[in-house]
């Protein structure tokens, strides 16, 4: 995924599924607070607990599982990112890796 400043605010677009949309300050929450793997009911409603009502969270959170940002285990995109967690190198990580 690839997140951007524009002039309306954050941007984010995924290359795999060539979709791309805007984030606002519960989208960003909400990915961060899935950054790791975690069940979905908890995350959302922790979340709406911190950010308001929990239609609104879980209203975002569905945006969020619509647009492949948010990816859920289990799912098609779920099975595909663990299949390229598996099979391709995590290019990132080394980069990370080397900068030390």
């Amino acid at each position: 995924m690839l997140i951007t400043f524009e002039a309306e605010g954050l941007e984010a677009y995924d290359f795999l599924s060539r979709v791309g949309g805007p984030l606002n300050a519960v989208s960003m929450a909400i990915l961060n607070a899935f950054s790791d793997w975690r069940p979905l009911s908890s995350g959302a409603g922790e979340l709406s607990r911190d950010l308001g009502s929990y239609p609104n969270v879980a209203g975002e959170v569905i945006r969020l599982l619509d647009s492949g940002f948010l990816i859920v285990a289990g799912t098609a995109l779920g099975d595909r990112n663990d299949k390229y967690d598996r099979e391709l190198p995590c290019i990132s990580m080394q980069a990370a890796a080397s900068l030390r």
